[in-house]
């Protein structure tokens, strides 16, 4: 396969879904949008549960964060919820928006008090989900796709089958001008070299070892060892026995592919191929990031975990009749 069918949009990108996102931008807002959600079928929401304030170190992450959310390819328009239009997040989030994005913001100070805010952003969804329906998927090639790889629960047969077959659809992608994206810094541990020495440049290998050795050396500080606490209790049960062999079958999600670039979290890839941003271990962090990120397409293989928030793959065979219904592939059986 050389195509999919997938949503154009006006800059030229290619969604394989066609969203109206309902985006709040505090968590006194989130209970409201998840109503407004609830109300409009067709529309999907996240919800918040932390401010984003300016005083915190983290404010431009979380900013780069929700503006890769609104201006994103799997995203028709979004309506964007607030407490104040005078909120510090609310102009960084709306600043320098592309002229393409299609969204419209309601704040509860604006529209009257939150029934007000409620109705107004319900007639707002309403309005962009009707106009979503209008938009039919047209092919395009796998140039425009950009895959986000994940592996969770690793087990021993994550590095034999679950985490190769994965790499070697990544691979295929890459090959006709796609872009794949490698996440999970800490679960490269041990493993750095053999993607440093894949990068297409010097440049792209030294980043390799900053990335993986910055993340180690900012746990210690907190006084977190990952090669000393992990791999985890689920990994050990399911037969691995250290973080750089957790690690080595982390990395063939990546494929055999070269390096092309390494990037920050929830940054979009500058370049084609395979790219690796950095990302915390946790599985729902690292998909908010590569989303964030643009990625269009989620995948995740599986040895003892499992998710609903994407396409699921299982590695283990023993693990498959315990979630039958969630899982899309096996690849035990390649």
């Amino acid at each position: 396969m050389t195509a999919f069918e997938g949503f154009w949009r006006p800059d030229g990108r290619v969604g394989t879904r066609n969203h109206v996102l309902v985006l709040p931008l505090s968590p006194a807002v989130s209970p409201t949008a998840s109503l407004v959600c609830a109300a409009v079928p067709g529309s999907v929401g996240v919800e918040l549960h932390q401010d984003v304030d300016p005083g915190v170190e983290g404010f431009l992450l979380a900013v780069r964060t929700l503006k890769g959310w609104i201006d994103h390819p799997n995203v028709y328009a979004t309506v964007i919820m607030a407490f104040s239009a005078d909120d510090p997040v609310v102009e960084a989030v709306t600043q320098n928006l592309p002229e393409t994005v299609r969204y419209e913001l309601i704040t509860f100070d604006r529209a009257g008090g939150r029934k007000k805010a409620q109705s107004q952003a319900e007639v707002a969804a309403q309005r962009f989900v009707q106009d979503a329906q209008l938009v039919s998927r047209k092919p395009a090639g796998l140039e425009h796709l950009l895959l986000a790889t994940e592996c969770g629960g690793s087990d021993a047969c994550s590095g034999l089958s679950a985490n190769p077959s994965l790499g070697y659809a990544s691979d295929l992608v890459i090959g006709y001008g796609g872009t794949s994206i490698l996440a999970e810094t800490t679960e490269l541990i041990g493993a750095e070299r053999l993607l440093a020495e894949r990068a297409v440049t010097p440049s792209v290998g030294h980043a390799v070892w900053h990335t993986v050795s910055h993340a180690e050396r900012a746990a210690m500080r907190m006084g977190v060892d990952f090669r000393g606490g992990q791999p985890a209790p689920g990994n050990i049960a399911g037969g691995i026995t250290t973080i750089e062999e957790k690690s080595l079958g982390c990395v063939h999600k990546g494929g055999s592919s070269p390096v092309t670039d390494v990037i920050d979290y929830a940054e979009r890839p500058r370049t084609h191929g395979l790219v690796i941003m950095d990302t915390p271990g946790h599985d729902v962090m690292q998909f908010v990031g590569m989303a964030a990120g643009g990625a269009s397409d989620h995948r995740i293989h599986h040895g003892s975990g499992h998710s609903d928030w994407c396409v699921n793959c299982a590695g283990d065979k023993s693990f498959y009749p315990h979630c039958a219904e969630k899982i899309f592939a096996r690849s035990d059986r390649l």
